[in-house]
């Protein structure tokens, strides 16, 4: 009788277990096909290209002109994928989550126009004005298509008037404005030409005047601006930069039939369709925290999907089939994860990621434990993409996410270790971040066992930690395996060691008052410089080698959030990164892979940076948190009060 109760037990349990999957699954595609239906931007070859899904039905807005002897077409646009003179340039001045409303400039050989496009339940509304007069004769070309190789059926009837037609759905598009014959455009499939001396403009769904679809914009422009208003005056223009970079780098992934953000969408193409890369897509999640909570859970769970064989997630994963096989990049998903929950308390969630970034946090031991502490690295593994950064020195510093910084360039890589021979404060000290992160979410899920291995690991590296602090120089700094020499090259991931409580008040006070606020170290005008004002390579500003990068400022602002003692410093940090932020916006709607620490700007020719890159938008980010929007860093995470 006791077996057979046993047994029934079991039975039970097993049901019990198979249902909650059951149910994660349904909660999570029901969030996928939520993010991948209507009209969106989500076809990452094209800026200018809106498609409704799930039928891939595109409508692209192409340019044209004509001159006496030569002529132009320009069927695909995105920020900065050619920078030569001729190069389409596009501004990125608004797009809403769900594309509800956008407005972007469009700049191209003497063509100067806006494209404003809004929804109206169901319908795509569009209006095309030329901000300044060609100098010949130029047109807007309204072209249909199929995308991602879905079924369907393009039909020009008599009357010029285009049908899409799908096994469950119709669309008409209508133009709101005089169309013109057009027999020299290079298009295989249905369009409508219109001239850009004048306003044009298309619906969908049934015929719209024009005045009624300039009405339709500005209701959801006005909406738009609303929403952003809801994180008051100070965060509104903020919110608005945030949600525009990264709604405009979230594509449709065709391959895995997925909604995701990206770094850029010029990146993506450069790689087959999309580049997940490790620690961005991680921050680009907890960007979209701030309001949009599908696409924050679907990118650590997309990202997470990418994970290698060998139980890691890799430097970069790319739609060619390319993967970082032999590296990971900084263990920042477990703390990130958690203040998503803790903005969103979705107990299904953290049951679906858990046990995935547990064993990348296990697989840190595994391959990079090495004296006492981690270290980066770069081990043999499959290498078919014959990436010439595979297991030795520059592969060892990529694993870092800081690519050519100083602080590495005289380290030794033991290519049989595998490793940088450098106990690297900002490694250990995320690391201990990631475990205690973890450590909360086991608590929550009743892991108990997990929890005490995570809190037993996090103490031994942050007593590593500890044995790094220099009382000569009043900083922690990096040591050599090697040699055990500290190595004095001064860079804000020192200061990661305060997110591993492993300074004393006076100890993080010191690094505040002789590091941060010392414009021979990190102070100044514009803040925090990626390696030390004084140091041999800060002149060079590219690419790691002194410009400012968002990522550091926000894992810094991060770190003095435990010390009430840096209340002051945090917020100076908080300001600084703001007005960073709001002034390269302002002056060329930019939000910059990285900033010059000279000026300030992304397009100091001494640096080198992207000029639409996701992660620029933790800069302002910070602002979320400091104004109490986001939930505080140091607030714990508890069962009873997530």
């Amino acid at each position: 009788m006791k077996k057979l109760i046993s047994s029934c037990l079991i039975f039970v349990f097993i049901c019990t277990s198979c249902q909650q999957k059951t149910e994660q699954k349904t909660a999570y595609q029901i969030i996928q096909e939520n993010l991948g239906s209507g009209w969106n931007t989500y076809h990452t070859w094209n800026s200018l290209s809106y498609v409704h899904m799930p039928e891939g039905f595109e409508i692209a807005f192409d340019f044209k002109y004509q001159g006496h002897n030569f002529s132009g077409y320009l069927n695909r646009a995105n920020f900065q994928e050619d920078f030569g003179e001729a190069a389409p340039k596009l501004k990125a001045m608004a797009h809403a989550w769900d594309a509800s409303y956008t407005q972007i400039e469009i700049e191209w050989n003497g063509i100067h126009a806006v494209l404003e496009t809004a929804t109206d339940a169901g319908d795509l509304v569009a209006i095309i004005k030329p901000i300044q007069k060609t100098a010949i004769p130029a047109s807007v070309i309204i072209r249909t298509g199929l995308v991602f190789n879905r079924p369907g059926n393009l039909h020009t009837d008599k009357d010029g008037n285009i049908t899409a037609r799908f096994s469950e759905k119709e669309f008409k598009i209508f133009p709101a404005a005089e169309f013109q014959e057009d027999y020299s455009t290079p298009l295989s499939s249905p369009y409508y030409s219109m001239p850009l001396s004048e306003v044009a403009a298309i619906s969908t769904g049934r015929q719209r005047s024009l005045q009624e679809i300039k009405s339709i914009i500005e209701k959801q422009k006005t909406a738009y601006g609303q929403k952003a208003l809801a994180y008051g005056s100070e965060n509104a223009e903020v919110y608005q930069a945030i949600s525009t970079c990264l709604a405009w780098n979230t594509i449709y992934e065709p391959v895995s039939d997925r909604v995701l953000s990206t770094v850029s969408r010029s990146w993506n193409v450069q790689r087959g369709g999309y580049g997940l890369f490790c620690w961005d897509n991680f921050f680009m999640a907890y960007m979209c925290a701030i309001d949009n909570k599908e696409l924050a859970f679907a990118n650590v769970i997309e990202l997470l999907e990418d994970m290698t064989e060998e139980g890691f997630v890799p430097n970069n994963s790319q739609g060619n089939g390319r993967k970082s096989w032999d590296r990971s990049q900084p263990p920042v998903g477990g703390i990130l994860a958690r203040e998503i929950y803790k903005k969103y308390p979705e107990d299904w969630f953290l049951e679906s990621v858990f046990d995935k970034l547990l064993t990348w946090n296990r697989w840190w031991m595994q391959r990079r434990y090495h004296q006492g502490m981690l270290c980066w690295g770069s081990h043999t593994a499959k290498n078919p993409y014959n990436d010439k950064a595979h297991n030795n020195h520059l592969a060892g510093v990529l694993e870092s996410g800081l690519d050519d910084s100083p602080m590495y360039d005289k380290v030794p890589f033991d290519a049989e270790k595998g490793i940088l021979l450098l106990h690297d404060v900002g490694l250990n000290s995320l690391y201990v971040a990631d475990c205690e992160a973890l450590a909360e979410m086991a608590a929550v899920l009743g892991r108990n066992a997990e929890k005490e291995e995570l809190l037993e690991r996090a103490e031994k590296i942050r007593s590593g930690i500890k044995s790094l602090w220099s009382e000569e120089k009043g900083i922690f700094l990096n040591r050599r395996t090697d040699n055990g020499a500290f190595v004095e090259k001064y860079s804000p991931t020192l200061f990661y060691a305060l997110m591993a409580r492993a300074a004393t008040p006076e100890q993080a006070e010191r690094m505040v008052r002789e590091y941060f606020y010392n414009e021979a170290y990190f102070w100044g005008d514009y803040i925090m410089p990626s390696i030390a004002r004084s140091d041999p390579a800060f002149p060079e500003q590219a690419y790691w080698r002194g410009a400012i990068w968002a990522p550091m400022n926000f894992l810094v602002y991060l770190s003095m959030r435990p010390y009430e003692n840096l209340a002051s410093a945090r917020k100076d940090l908080a300001e600084k990164s703001l007005s960073l932020f709001l002034n390269e916006w302002r002056r060329k709607n930019y939000i910059s892979e990285n900033y010059s620490a000279f000026d300030g700007t992304g397009d100091d020719p001494r640096i080198r940076s992207h000029p639409f890159y996701s992660w620029g938008a933790l800069l302002g980010t910070i602002s979320f948190m400091e104004h109490g929007y986001l939930p505080a860093f140091e607030a714990p995470l508890t069962p009873e009060h997530p």
